[in-house]
């Protein structure tokens, strides 16, 4: 084998060891399981420069877990649709219970309201605690204990208006325009999920709210 040839050999094996370097550090940075094309690199390393930027001039010291967390949730933000969200394991346990047809809160359901960019009341509970206090479908939900919310943080928003039965928790909301506090106590909700009633001509009329275990 002449030296030309081997030199060739030499650099098509220093390239793929290079290559799998790469390739290898993409996947302990992100845990794929699968691998990445070099032209697909480019999409990750804006992202690790911006983690770079981000621990060294944060002023805080930052939690990984929380950051990580927050890059797949914008990973599904970016789809732009509301209803394909990421859940992490607690969230998606809080989802279950929503479905069982009965959880410990202050009894309203809430959707996105995207052009205000907060969180709308979509339906206040019958002789739950919202609606004992005057909550009306319609109100914006815009801070929950002093935080404010976006409908991309929804989830977390419903979370901590969620908690034991007999605690209260201090909803801030939006009506015509006007901002009002409501101290609410918390209790255990069950869901309406089926309504009846008796129309014209005996003609029974059911109506499906929503899905959960006891709806059959």
């Amino acid at each position: 084998m002449n030296s030309d040839k081997k030199k060739n050999i030499i650099k098509s094996i220093a390239l793929v060891v290079a290559s799998s370097i790469v390739t290898t550090f993409v996947i302990t940075q992100f845990g794929f399981g699968r691998i990445i094309p070099s032209s697909e690199y480019k999409k990750y390393k804006k992202m690790l420069m911006l983690s770079d930027v981000i621990e060294r001039d944060f002023y805080k010291k930052t939690d990984e877990s929380k950051l990580e967390t927050g890059l797949y949730k914008g990973l599904f933000s970016g789809l732009d649709d509301e209803y394909s969200s990421y859940y992490t394991k607690e969230e998606m346990s809080q989802l279950i219970e929503s479905t069982s047809g009965k959880y410990k809160g202050v009894g309203i359901v809430v959707g996105p309201d995207k052009p205000s960019g907060a969180i709308k009341v979509q339906q206040v509970i019958n002789g739950s605690p919202a609606s004992k206090s005057g909550v009306k479908a319609g109100d914006l939900i815009i801070k929950v204990n002093g935080k404010a919310y976006s409908y991309q943080e929804m989830d977390v928003a419903v979370k901590n208006m969620r908690g034991e039965e007999g605690t209260s928790v201090t909803v801030t909301f939006s009506r015509d325009g006007e901002l009002f506090d409501k101290k609410i106590e918390r209790k255990e909700i069950k869901l309406e999920s089926i309504k009846s009633k008796k129309i014209d001509n005996d003609i029974g009329y059911i109506q499906i709210v929503g899905f959960d275990e006891g709806t059959d």
